[in-house]
């Protein structure tokens, strides 16, 4: 008989399970789809107080279908926030600022980071 799961385990289990099912609807979007919902998340993102006021934010760099936050980026460039991107370590996980396209890297899982 097996042990029933824990509430951590359980929980990570219906996150993994909800990720996998968001992936799947987004990749049967027609590209023109994914760009509109793309740009409503951004456009939202950019209504919220919290964002307006920020002068840093913690974002990422969309992969394996994730919304694209390039309208974000890009409509936020005069606004002189400073935008900070996951940067996976060995051992660790930190934040670095957003640079210029051409010195991104691909870290060791194809996501592009700051290098």
């Amino acid at each position: 008989m097996s042990k029933p799961a824990t509430p951590a385990l359980a929980n990570q289990q219906r996150k993994a399970k909800l990720r996998t099912a968001a992936r799947a609807y987004r990749r049967e979007l027609s590209i023109r789809e994914r760009a509109d919902a793309d740009s409503r998340i951004c456009n939202r993102l950019q209504m919220l107080s919290v964002f307006a006021h920020a002068q840093t934010v913690a974002a990422y760099e969309a992969f394996d279908g994730e919304p694209s936050l390039q309208k974000l980026f890009h409509d936020s460039r005069n606004q002189k926030k400073r935008f900070l991107l996951p940067v996976i370590g060995s051992e660790h996980m930190t934040f670095a600022p957003r640079t210029d396209q051409r010195r991104m890297q691909l870290n060791r899982f194809g996501i592009a980071e700051p290098g």
